[in-house]
């Protein structure tokens, strides 16, 4: 038990040791801070001094320190926020029994009031019962009570914004003017968020039956072909035919010429006749060879070359496997 409370002890005593120091820390700090807020006060940059007091009195809340930065935003021309800090010391001047300050305060206010610049915010009955309505000026919440009630507003560019649950968020700039300035903003009525569009479904078309393109060749022409075939082949016959009996026919004048006449200067006319017979016979038999030979060639290129009666069929597929379905048949 003796050795719980000596450990407790010790622990409340560093967490005071600890406390102390980080409270001596900040002090430090917040003094530095309030030193060269009053340097450049009296330099009179205000821009760069009031952010380094509200620091200094963020750190270590004093009513001296206090009553300096809302000098300070006056100066600057924040003429609403001096008055708040104003308000502010003196109510705690008043709990600190410090007179001076309290009178110092409630003299700046006296001046500061009537320079006040205000805006009001309304809200119209049927907007104000909008579920979840929440309404900012420059990103600070303005309560349901603040509605339609002038509130002072340091001089300069506002932003006053309206959002609520399943609606369209408005917004607006409101310029307030330096001294004794009114703006006046009325919300109005909020959209609704438009609904997101809907996904579109693809459907995949049910399996069907392939769609069969039949291809044939033509057995018209084929039959056309292959008796065309038939009649040339058969006139290159024809004209072997011819060749043959007039190969015959000059071969037995010639046989005969050569009986009658046996020397080659032979005065016998018919001799004469004979051979030229023959060498006619030969010329046709030449010709008619000739012509036989070329029909019997091309017949037979025609009817054997002629297509053949096959047929293709083109199917596409359309189902689990997508493709094209070739059959040939015969």
């Amino acid at each position: 038990m003796f050795r719980t409370k000596v450990g407790l002890g010790m622990s409340l005593a560093l967490g005071f040791l600890a406390s102390a120091a980080h409270a001596e820390d900040a002090g430090a700090q917040a003094q530095v801070l309030f030193d060269e807020g009053k340097r450049l006060m009296d330099a009179e940059s205000y821009a760069a001094a009031c952010p380094k007091l509200a620091e200094s009195q963020r750190l270590d809340p004093g009513n001296g320190t206090l009553a300096r930065l809302a000098t300070c935003h006056e100066k600057q021309g924040k003429t609403a926020t001096a008055w708040s800090e104003f308000a502010e010391l003196v109510t705690s001047a008043q709990r600190a029994g410090q007179a001076d300050r309290e009178r110092f305060a409630r003299q700046r206010i006296a001046v500061l009031e009537p320079r006040l610049s205000r805006l009001t915010i309304i809200v119209p009955a049927d907007v104000a019962t909008t579920a979840g309505l929440v309404v900012q000026r420059d990103a600070i919440a303005v309560g349901v009570a603040a509605w339609g009630v002038g509130i002072p507003v340091d001089p300069g560019d506002h932003t006053v914004e309206v959002s609520a649950p399943g609606k369209q968020g408005w917004s607006t700039h409101v310029l307030i003017g330096a001294a004794n300035d009114a703006k006046q903003v009325a919300v109005p009525a909020l959209a609704p968020t438009p609904a997101p569009a809907a996904p579109v479904a693809v459907v995949e078309p049910p399996p069907s039956a392939p769609v069969v393109a039949d291809v044939r060749t033509d057995s018209s022409s084929r039959s056309t072909q292959k008796t065309w075939g038939l009649i040339v082949g058969a006139a290159g016959i024809a004209g072997l035919g011819v060749g043959s009996y007039f190969g015959v026919q000059a071969l037995s004048g010639s046989s005969q010429a050569k009986q009658t006449c046996p020397n080659a200067a032979c005065p016998a006319p018919d001799a004469v006749q004979q051979n030229n017979d023959a060498k006619t016979d030969a010329r046709i038999a030449d010709v008619g060879f000739a012509v036989g030979v070329g029909a019997l060639v091309a017949g037979s290129l025609l009817y054997f070359l002629a297509p053949p009666s096959a047929g293709v069929r083109v199917a596409p597929v359309v189902g689990q496997t997508r493709g094209i379905v070739a059959e040939e048949s015969w």
